[in-house]
């Protein structure tokens, strides 16, 4: 068994980002389920985390909660290649637009899921201003290539892969295509997609037996 673990399920999209983070590493893991089969939490998934929820990556005796702070221990704990670039501003540029993803983006999609059809188009139109303001105020200045930071795929992609998916489960479950994307946020989403780590961890998840 390997010695990194991490607790998870089929349904849990969050740890696709650590999957893909490991695979950028080719380091392996394994995955435990943190339900017995009758949907009981594990006593010991519990153990690892106050909040209950998956994933948590466990190292030996450390346990670490929360995707995006699971991705930074593991870009720490194994250190080639980086997932986050060397400058102080260029990392700091990784991490505020992680949280913009996690903290902007992410919950605009889900006021979008839960509304009403009558209630959604204001919460369509409110993301499809921050998806024009992101493309013309930040990616629109980033260096040519196919990721944030030009050739160097990093933690951002990883993190924004998980509002690319969330934003087509959306758009099944309104039954429509509108918050289309932006030309320059489409090639980004893109090149993410087909990025190896990210469909051999989109694969792994679909491949759990629990």
């Amino acid at each position: 068994m390997s010695e990194i673990r991490i607790y998870t399920g089929r349904g849990c999209g969050w740890a696709v980002r650590n999957y893909a983070a490991l695979r950028e590493k080719d380091v392996e893991f394994t995955a435990i389920p943190a339900v017995d089969g009758d949907g009981n939490k594990h006593p010991a998934f519990l153990a690892t985390t106050p909040y209950g929820k998956t994933p948590v990556l466990v190292d030996g005796t450390t346990a670490v909660f929360e995707s995006n702070i699971i991705n930074e221990y593991i870009d720490e704990r194994f250190p080639r290649p980086p997932l986050l670039p060397d400058d102080p501003r260029e990392r700091a540029a990784a991490r505020k637009w992680i949280h913009y993803c996690d903290n902007s983006l992410l919950p605009q999609l889900t006021t979008i899921a839960r509304s009403e059809p009558a209630e959604r188009e204001p919460a369509v139109v409110a993301l499809e201003q921050q998806l024009a303001w992101f493309e013309t105020t930040v990616l629109a200045n980033r260096p040519a290539g196919p990721y944030f930071f030009g050739d160097r795929f990093s933690l951002l992609e990883i993190a924004f892969h998980t509002f690319y998916t969330t934003l087509g489960a959306v758009r099944a479950h309104a039954g429509d295509d509108r918050a289309s994307l932006p030309s320059r946020m489409y090639g980004w989403q893109e090149a993410i997609r087909e990025r190896e780590s990210v469909r051999y961890a989109e694969a792994f998840r679909d491949a759990l037996a629990f």
